[in-house]
């Protein structure tokens, strides 16, 4: 009987029958062995006299039959993971609704019929996965990938959530994919991961084979519900490469899903039998190489892949799925892919600087540099992604590019028009190998070339009196002790400091302090510890912004003087009287640098004041009427009290009797 397929690899036999010769008969058979496809004759076995036998079954080396194959991923063949035009048009999320969004922004390259809606949606926030957008689908996509070679495998990856409509209150969705002919059913859970994720959207990850009949296969999208429609990003098509080298992971690839109490293990594989057609696929899953604690062994017929969505899984446990392939000739091979590490908690991103070190608040170059520490001691960081934006997890300066996960500083120069007098973030997404990521800003770092503005910018020297008069503003008698108030110096990237100077005319005074920025608004400093002498002096204030850039100063003139009114002995106090009617004078009596103003009281006794008391004049005499409760009379005594108040709230005082 024929036989095509045998499951011994070191014997081969064979029979024949029909050869004849009617004149001489035959006297001896020849035979050999070889590969099937091959360019060299008997390449196993060379041929051999095995006489009149017409049946011979021989030893051979099973190395040259049996090989195995393993595979890798190749480069991605889809160039439409991020949705968004060359413009980067897109309807923002933050101005989503239920309403009609069909077509308001279309994703290029790909097509859809006139039943489905299809909108291409982003953010300035970091929530897509891929670029700035994500495509929303109430219907179905698809798009034709070209260049693909016929009989080979391919993996499809992509990302899928929720659509964060308010009537969208399913907490779980069904979308669907199809590789030509073949589809497949995919969950959409509502939940955030346990451990958090974006708050806005949360998305869950999928991995898909196929197998190419064609080439050109048509990739579909879509939702099964036709009323609320389902979110999809981060597409990615990448072809398995078979290669003989051991190189590589093996034949089995798994990976891992969670969302609260839910979790799924997606699993593939790749066998080759070059003699006999493969018949049944079996897989399992356990915490063990072969075992079956979480799932018995379960057929899968010629699928290549399969997934169960309906485990619970334990943080840092290690699962392992198993597959075992069955030939035509009924012998079995069974594969155990690596072990899965269930890590349930994202990369710890310890913080995020602006500046090559401690954080940065500002600075004058258009270079952005950032530098971080993120660790994940569960199951190792895989990639890390940066952006640059106007806001924190913003992007609209850079969208997400990937970066080394061994990187922990990057730098870029960006166009100046895009940085200046302007605060920008910077982002930093970073993945561990179980395809949780976590996200986090600085605090933004302002760019300017410019020192802070003074153009609302007020100096005022505070008052010190040393005595109950009032000093005029900007004299003092003080001479250890200054107060200064200032406000109105601005800028954007905020202030660090401020420098304050007092000088005098001469020079010969020279003094700077610098005053630490604490708050907007009013800023009041005691200065302590001066020995001033008399004179005219200069207080100057700058302010200093974060990038260090020093303002113009300004400015405000105020004078020490540290003397009394000086009281003539050569000038006299004067009274006269007419109709009840005093005039008092003093011309001259009092002298000094600067002006005087004076304080009289007048009585008909000692320390009286019924006539006039504390009236202020700054001239130098003083006309007033007599009360009619004051009886006056020739040769009465009339006290005279005058103090004359310099304008650094000095006085002296001179008392007088004087006969009417």
């Amino acid at each position: 009987m024929e036989a095509d397929f045998q499951n011994s690899a070191d014997v081969v036999s064979a029979s024949w029958h029909g050869f004849g010769d009617r004149d001489s008969g035959i006297s001896k058979y020849y035979w050999c062995v070889q590969f099937d496809s091959t360019d060299s004759d008997c390449n196993i076995l060379p041929y051999q006299n095995v006489g009149i036998h017409r049946s011979v079954s021989r030893s051979i080396n099973a190395s040259i039959i049996n090989s195995e194959q393993w595979y890798h991923f190749a480069r991605n063949y889809f160039d439409e993971s991020s949705f968004e035009d060359s413009d980067n048009i897109f309807i923002d999320i933050s101005h989503l609704s239920g309403g009609d969004i069909c077509g308001q922004s279309t994703p290029n390259n790909w097509n859809y019929s006139e039943e489905s809606c299809v909108c291409v949606i982003g953010s300035s926030k970091s929530i897509a996965l891929h670029g700035r957008s994500f495509l929303f689908v109430r219907g179905q996509v698809w798009q034709s990938v070209e260049d693909l070679e016929l009989g080979c495998y391919y993996r499809i990856t992509f990302v899928t959530a929720h659509v964060p409509f308010d009537d969208a209150v399913v907490s779980t969705k069904e979308g669907f994919i199809g590789f030509g002919n073949e589809k497949h059913i995919f969950l959409i859970y509502r939940k955030q991961d346990k451990y958090g994720s974006n708050p806005d959207l949360s998305w869950h990850s999928y991995t898909y084979y196929f197998t190419v009949k064609s080439k050109i296969v048509n990739i579909t999208f879509g939702s099964v519900d036709e009323t609320t429609g389902i979110l999809i990003d981060d597409i990615q098509v990448s072809k398995v490469v078979v290669s003989e080298e051991k190189t590589f992971t093996g034949r089995v690839s798994s990976n891992a899903v969670w969302l609260h109490e839910w979790s799924s293990i997606h699993a593939s594989w790749q066998f080759i039998d070059q003699e006999s057609s493969i018949v049944e696929y079996a897989w399992a899953i356990g915490y063990k190489e072969g075992s079956t604690e979480i799932q018995r062994y379960t057929s899968v017929g010629l699928n290549t892949f399969a997934y169960n969505y309906n485990l619970t899984l334990a943080h840092t446990s290690q699962v392992h799925v198993t597959v075992v392939a069955t030939n035509a000739a009924g012998l079995s091979s069974t594969t155990t892919a690596e072990a899965l590490f269930i890590d349930l908690t994202p990369p710890q991103i310890q913080f995020v600087y602006d500046g090559i070190g401690y954080d940065i608040d500002s600075q004058t170059t258009d270079e952005i540099v950032a530098n971080w520490k993120v660790e994940d001691p569960e199951s190792g960081l895989s990639h890390c992604d940066w952006a640059v934006g106007y806001s924190e997890t913003g992007n609209d300066i850079q969208a997400f590019v990937r970066i080394s996960s061994e990187l922990t500083s990057v730098s870029k120069v960006f166009n100046h028009s895009l940085l200046s007098s302007r605060t920008v973030y910077v982002t930093l997404r970073c993945h561990n190998t179980a395809g949780l990521h976590s996200l986090r800003s600085t605090n933004g770092v302002t760019i300017s070339d410019s020192p802070p503005t003074t153009n609302s910018a007020q100096i005022e020297l505070l008052d010190l009196p040393v005595t109950e008069y009032q000093n005029t503003p900007y004299f003092q008698r003080n001479t250890t002790t200054l107060k200064l108030k200032w406000t109105g110096f601005e800028d954007p990237s905020g202030l660090d400091s401020y420098i304050v100077h007092i000088e005098n005319h001469e020079k010969s005074v020279s003094i700077s302090k610098t005053i630490i920025y604490e708050h907007s608004g009013m800023v009041y400093c005691s200065l302590r510890g001066f020995d001033l002498h008399d004179g005219p002096f200069l207080a100057k204030i700058a302010a200093i912004n974060s990038a260090f850039l020093k303002s113009e100063p300004i400015s405000t003139n105020f004078m020490i003087f540290t003397k009394n009114p000086n009281i003539s002995d050569t000038t006299h106090v004067k009274l006269s009287e007419k109709n009840r009617t005093f005039t008092v004078t003093w011309n001259n009596v009092f002298t000094s640098s600067f002006s005087l103003y004076y304080e009289v009281s007048v009585g008909t006794a000692l320390n009286g004041a019924d006539i006039i008391q504390w009236q202020e004049t700054t001239n130098e005499f003083l006309i007033m009427h007599v009360p009619l409760r004051v009886k006056i009379s020739n040769g009465m005594s009339i006290y005279i009290t005058i103090t004359a108040v310099g304008m650094n709230g000095l006085y002296s005082t001179k008392s007088v009797v004087l006969k009417l």
